[in-house]
Protein backbone atom coordinates (compact mmCIF):
# COMPACT_ATOMS: atom_id res chain seq x y z
CA UNK A 1 0.00 0.00 0.00
CA UNK A 2 1.80 3.36 -0.84
CA UNK A 3 2.78 5.88 2.06
CA UNK A 4 0.32 8.43 2.44
CA UNK A 5 3.27 11.14 2.75
CA UNK A 6 4.67 10.22 -0.35
CA UNK A 7 2.60 12.92 -2.11
CA UNK A 8 3.13 15.70 0.59
CA UNK A 9 0.78 16.90 3.00
CA UNK A 10 0.63 19.89 5.35
CA UNK A 11 2.51 18.98 8.45
CA UNK A 12 0.78 20.13 11.72
CA UNK A 13 3.76 22.02 12.87
CA UNK A 14 3.89 24.12 9.80
CA UNK A 15 1.54 27.33 11.33
CA UNK A 16 4.42 27.63 13.92
CA UNK A 17 6.99 28.21 11.50
CA UNK A 18 5.10 30.32 9.32
CA UNK A 19 4.09 32.75 12.45
CA UNK A 20 8.11 33.00 12.87
CA UNK A 21 8.61 33.72 9.43
CA UNK A 22 6.04 36.33 9.14
CA UNK A 23 6.95 37.85 12.74
CA UNK A 24 10.28 38.07 11.42
CA UNK A 25 9.55 39.99 8.22
CA UNK A 26 10.84 37.01 6.04
CA UNK A 27 9.05 36.94 2.84
CA UNK A 28 7.66 33.71 1.35
CA UNK A 29 5.41 31.57 -0.12
CA UNK A 30 3.71 28.03 0.46
CA UNK A 31 4.32 25.83 -2.03
CA UNK A 32 1.90 23.32 -3.60
CA UNK A 33 1.32 19.68 -1.89
CA UNK A 34 4.09 17.75 -4.03
CA UNK A 35 6.35 20.11 -4.77
CA UNK A 36 9.49 18.97 -3.21
CA UNK A 37 9.38 21.48 -0.48
CA UNK A 38 7.23 23.15 1.52
CA UNK A 39 8.25 27.10 1.74
CA UNK A 40 9.85 28.83 -0.62
CA UNK A 41 11.69 32.00 1.14
CA UNK A 42 12.26 35.29 -0.73
CA UNK A 43 15.91 35.67 0.10
CA UNK A 44 18.78 36.03 -1.62
CA UNK A 45 19.60 33.73 -2.65
CA UNK A 46 15.65 31.95 -2.43
CA UNK A 47 15.77 28.60 -0.19
CA UNK A 48 13.91 25.98 -0.08
CA UNK A 49 12.20 24.97 3.39
CA UNK A 50 10.65 21.38 3.78
CA UNK A 51 8.52 21.24 7.00
CA UNK A 52 8.94 17.86 9.28
CA UNK A 53 6.55 16.96 11.69
CA UNK A 54 8.76 15.54 14.65
CA UNK A 55 5.47 13.89 16.16
CA UNK A 56 4.97 10.89 13.29
CA UNK A 57 6.98 7.79 12.95
CA UNK A 58 10.42 8.49 11.94
CA UNK A 59 9.57 6.44 8.65
CA UNK A 60 7.30 9.26 8.03
CA UNK A 61 9.76 11.92 8.55
CA UNK A 62 11.76 10.96 5.81
CA UNK A 63 11.91 12.46 3.03
CA UNK A 64 9.77 11.77 -0.30
CA UNK A 65 11.08 10.79 -3.72
CA UNK A 66 10.32 14.16 -5.36
CA UNK A 67 11.66 15.70 -2.23
CA UNK A 68 15.02 13.72 -2.90
CA UNK A 69 15.11 15.05 -6.21
CA UNK A 70 14.56 18.75 -5.75
CA UNK A 71 16.94 18.44 -2.89
CA UNK A 72 19.89 16.65 -5.27
CA UNK A 73 19.02 19.63 -7.35
CA UNK A 74 19.31 22.17 -4.87
CA UNK A 75 22.75 20.49 -3.51
CA UNK A 76 23.88 20.47 -7.52
CA UNK A 77 23.02 24.24 -8.00
CA UNK A 78 23.93 25.53 -4.43
CA UNK A 79 20.18 26.42 -3.70
CA UNK A 80 20.17 26.25 0.19
CA UNK A 81 17.41 23.21 0.90
CA UNK A 82 16.56 23.07 4.94
CA UNK A 83 14.34 20.34 6.35
CA UNK A 84 13.26 21.84 9.52
CA UNK A 85 10.88 20.04 12.37
CA UNK A 86 10.41 23.60 14.27
CA UNK A 87 10.33 26.95 14.75
CA UNK A 88 13.83 27.12 16.43
CA UNK A 89 15.00 25.26 13.95
CA UNK A 90 13.82 28.15 11.07
CA UNK A 91 14.99 30.64 13.60
CA UNK A 92 18.21 29.42 13.32
CA UNK A 93 18.51 29.74 9.70
CA UNK A 94 17.40 32.57 9.76
CA UNK A 95 19.79 34.39 11.96
CA UNK A 96 22.71 32.92 9.94
CA UNK A 97 21.04 34.13 7.02
CA UNK A 98 21.08 37.89 8.82
CA UNK A 99 24.52 37.42 10.19
CA UNK A 100 25.66 36.41 6.48
CA UNK A 101 24.10 39.10 5.20
CA UNK A 102 26.20 41.56 7.37
CA UNK A 103 22.61 43.70 8.58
Amino acid sequence: MPNRFARGHRDRNEPQITEYLRRANVVYCLLPEGAGADILLYTSPMMLVEVKNPNVPKTDQELTDKEKEIKAHCDKTGIPYHVVFSPEEISVIINKYIESRNF
